[in-house]
């Protein structure tokens, strides 16, 4: 990429010849300064005048033609009106030097005045066009040939109209040999001068936006010819220095116009084939529309080209960069961010169509750090490498990342935590379930000896101590249920309700218990009998003595109604959720603490739901009803 210092040098260069090229029209305006103050009486008539205007002025003809050209090319229709001017002015020019002036001084004016007038007209027209976007539309190949044959072919009739009229004395005296110009000849000239000034700034203006040699020369050449008006506006003879310089002013704008056809020759590396294309980036279509879109994106889009300066700078670059257009427009980009950008090093002159990508973090001009996707695609425009960037602020996605990425750490450090305790969770269960129980099993062995061979209070004290160590065995039973439940994952299977009842039932010999078997298959496990077991054993516990129970067993539409019901104290209405947490204390006594908890897991993991209820509905004192609800299922395994 090309070094501030070589891209100042090239830009110094550059405005050094711009200079140049316009120092004689800066010499022309101070030698008409100073004649129009001083006055300098010279007569001269010099015998080559009228065959270097003939020469010279046929690079107006050859120019309107490339301009026809690109006419038909491009369809720009501002051109039309540009080249109907220099075709005007050239033809002008030639009649007036080879058939007015033989006839008479004034016939020769007349013609070059009155076309210098058309000229002027048809520039400013097309100047406007250029300037102002007017008519930019393309239209098709037969409507632009139209519009030339309207444009050239006017222009061409009304330059023959006039020297028709001209020679047939039908058009006001425009110049008195001794005299000078008629008021009608000073109007014409004042007017033609003032149009072909204005043309020059119109597409001055269009140079400074396009940076077109072309149009510079263009609007050079315009400036001489609104200079050479204005002298003959104050000439009084053919020789004296007005007239001179009026001359000077065409020949200039001539030589100048030749060479914008030069440049636009070269620019185009000499192949005609490119040279709409060059007139193409001269005199753009209507951008509006591209404008609108580009300054609308949210995402920032600069333009390049090929050494990595700036073309391009919307406001979304502006915002999400910090840097204003005016303070980026020329420089390259990797050096106004403070950059390294991986494609740099091939910038603009990549392949054509290829793209490129990547996300860096950037600290803008005023200091703050944001996260920028930036994609590059590379092109050419006119055979020149140019690339175009999107750049996105991503910052509040990159920070969003991040802290998933924290998060997933949290999130893997805690899961590490969580096998850790559930390793040691198990290493403890183990010894609860297992050296525990065989330290219990062997108690109960020896109570058994001690009750045998005591008696008395002592025979009272052994038997509590026996109902402690069965108490502790079928806690630590339940805990290897519990346990068993969540290390294993549902396999459910059709399971006989009808065999889970009855076994739970016979767990309990000297209880009454009343169950009229009904033959129903639900999905369950083996572990389905624990929940008759416990659900009946908490009734036999908290219903005292002479409680009654009863299992009913009811076929709904897919699912079974299991309901244990008892005549014991009941549930009261603010404790029937508390009853399946574990450890809690209830009015019906201590509970259990783990059985009932154990069967809410066990409906749940099985897809039923489980609740305490009153075995008569609104009268808790008769008595509590537990039930719950399982899929039905048919012995072979279907719904």
């Amino acid at each position: 990429m090309t070094s501030p210092d070589n891209a100042t040098g090239s830009e110094g260069i550059q405005r050094r010849r711009r200079l140049l090229a316009a120092a004689p029209v800066f010499l022309l305006t101070l030698v008409f300064a100073v004649q129009f103050f001083v006055d300098i009486p010279i007569d001269v008539i010099a015998p080559f005048q009228a065959a270097l205007n003939i020469l010279l002025n046929v690079g107006f003809i050859v120019l309107a033609a490339l301009v026809a050209w690109g006419v038909v090319k491009i369809g720009r229709l501002q051109l039309v009106w540009m080249g109907s001017g220099i075709l005007v002015l050239g033809l002008a020019i030639l009649t007036a030097n080879l058939v007015g002036s033989p006839i008479s001084l004034n016939t020769g004016i007349q013609i070059q005045n009155i076309g210098a007038l058309l000229a002027g007209s048809l520039h400013f027209i097309g100047a406007l066009m250029a300037v102002f976007s007017i008519g930019l539309l393309r239209p098709d190949r037969r409507q632009r040939t139209i519009a030339l044959a309207a444009g050239y072919g006017g222009g061409i009739a009304a330059v023959v109209l006039v020297v028709l009229l001209s020679a047939a004395s039908a058009l006001p005296v425009f110049f008195i040999p001794g005299e000078g110009g008629t008021p009608i000849r000073q109007a014409v000239i004042t007017l033609a001068a003032v149009l072909f000034a204005a043309s020059a700034l119109l597409l001055f203006v269009q140079y400074s936006r396009s940076r077109s040699s072309f149009l510079y020369m263009y609007s050079l050449a315009l400036t001489f010819l609104s200079l050479g008006q204005l002298a003959y506006l104050f000439a009084v003879t053919s020789g004296d220095i007005m007239s001179w310089i009026g001359r000077v002013g065409q020949w200039g704008a001539s030589i100048y116009f030749l060479i914008a056809l030069f440049l636009l020759f070269h620019l185009s590396r000499s192949r005609l084939g490119d040279v709409h294309h060059l007139l193409d980036g001269i005199f753009p279509p209507s951008s509006e529309g591209y404008r609108l879109l580009i300054e609308a994106s949210p995402d920032a889009i600069i333009g390049l080209d090929a050494e990595g300066r700036v073309l391009v700078w919307n406001s979304a670059a502006e915002k999400i960069l910090g840097y204003s257009s005016r303070e980026a427009m020329g420089r390259p980009l990797g050096d106004l961010l403070g950059i390294r950008l991986s494609w740099r090093d091939s910038g603009a002159s990549a392949n054509p169509g290829t793209q490129e990508s990547e996300e860096l973090l950037l600290r803008r001009q005023d200091g703050r750090e944001v996260w920028l996707g930036i994609s590059v695609a590379h092109g050419a425009v006119r055979g020149h490498p140019v690339a175009t960037v999107n750049i996105r602020d991503i910052t509040r996605r990159k920070r969003a990342e991040l802290s998933l990425r924290e998060s997933e750490e949290r999130y893997r450090q805690l899961h590490r935590q969580l096998e850790i305790a559930n390793r040691e969770t198990s290493l403890y269960l183990d010894i609860l379930t297992h050296d525990i129980g065989n330290t219990e099993n062997v108690s109960n062995l020896y109570d058994d000896i001690l009750v045998e061979t005591v008696e008395g209070e002592a025979l009272g004290y052994a038997e509590k101590l026996r109902r402690s160590i069965k108490k502790s065995i079928e806690i630590l039973d339940t805990v290897s249920k519990i346990r068993r439940i969540h290390q294993a994952s549902p396999d459910l299977r059709p399971v006989d309700l009808d065999a889970a009842i009855r076994d739970g039932v016979r767990e309990f010999p000297d209880r009454p218990v009343y169950y009229d078997g009904i033959p129903l298959w639900v999905w369950a496990d083996d572990l389905l009998g624990v929940v008759t077991s416990n659900l009946i054993g908490n009734a036999v516990r908290h219903g005292g003595p002479d409680v009654r129970i009863a299992v009913r067993v009811e076929g709904l539409e897919g699912e079974v109604l299991v309901s244990v019901e008892d005549t014991g104290p009941g549930i009261p209405a603010a404790g029937k959720l508390e009853v399946f947490r574990r450890y809690e204390q209830q009015k019906r006594g201590v509970g259990e603490g783990l059985g009932l908890y154990l069967v809410q897991i066990l409906i749940e993991r099985y897809g039923g739901r489980v609740w305490a209820d009153d075995r008569v509905p609104g009268r808790p004192e008769e008595g509590a009803a537990f039930r719950f609800t399982l899929r039905q299922a048919d012995q072979d395994g279907e719904d």
